[in-house]
């Protein structure tokens, strides 16, 4: 299992999905406001409380399918399923990761007169690299796929 390529590339998207709950994503600062954005939710719970259950939701079901994709590696072409399905919910943790939350932080002060800047940090570069990977691993179970079935060929 470990021997292939693929399961490489599956076991470093897991271990960056895993460590992005240890990063913030984005720093927000302002005139009067500075407060770091996490998985965890915000540093500042004061002022702002922001709901971020569906985020590590979507993060722990990406573990889930990755390491369920990880440990199919007799059956690639299940393993290739899962593997696309994971790219497509790692792809909507970033449009609701942008767009649902970080967008929203920002037009939400904006509503009450408060200009926020948005700096952003490591743990933004995480799902990317997720996203990176399994390609990457899709590319290889591929790869994989048609060398059997090349080998069954000459049989």
């Amino acid at each position: 299992m470990i021997q292939r390529i693929q399961s490489v590339y599956m076991f470093l998207a897991v271990t960056a999905i895993v460590v992005m709950f240890f990063f913030p994503v984005a720093n927000f600062y302002g005139n009067m406001y500075y407060f770091y954005f996490s998985l965890n939710g915000v540093s500042d719970e004061s002022f702002l409380t922001i709901n971020t259950i569906p985020l590590v939701v979507m993060a722990a079901v990406i573990i889930v399918l990755i390491f369920s994709g990880l440990f199919s590696f007799r059956n690639r072409l299940l393993q290739v399923k899962i593997a696309r399905f994971a790219v497509l919910l790692n792809i909507a943790f970033i449009i609701v990761l942008y767009f649902g939350y970080i967008d929203n932080i920002v037009k939400d002060f904006e509503k009450q007169g408060v200009t926020l800047d948005v700096q952003y940090k490591a743990g933004i570069y995480f799902p990317l690299i997720v996203l990176i990977f399994l390609i990457l691993a899709i590319r290889a179970i591929i790869s994989d796929e048609n060398k059997v079935r090349a080998a069954d060929r000459l049989r």
